[in-house]
């Protein structure tokens, strides 16, 4: 389920640029990290795994993130990223 889908040279041209490779349901990113995201209406979540200190993240959120209106929830989100990336850092 984590295998890497794709051949660094076969990569396919719509794969998003922060994203380096896919597995099932799963993506890698430049950061070295396996990465999954979704959302219904009113929920987010975001699950990250460091693939080199196998330290985890899980963020959920009560909120729409597909609306319009999202860029305060988008800039504390980018915050928390920051400081949970700073709390493993320490």
């Amino acid at each position: 389920m984590l295998d890497k889908r794709f051949a660094d040279k076969d990569l396919p041209a719509s794969m998003g640029e922060t994203v380096t490779n896919q597995a099932m349901f799963w993506a890698y990113n430049k950061k070295g990290r396996l990465t999954h995201t979704g959302s219904d209406p009113g929920f987010f979540a975001v699950i990250s795994i460091d693939l080199k200190t196998n330290i985890g993240r899980i963020v959920l959120i009560n909120a729409n993130i597909d609306t319009h209106d999202n860029q305060k929830l988008i800039k504390d989100l980018r915050l928390i990223s920051e400081n949970l990336e700073n709390f493993v850092s320490k």
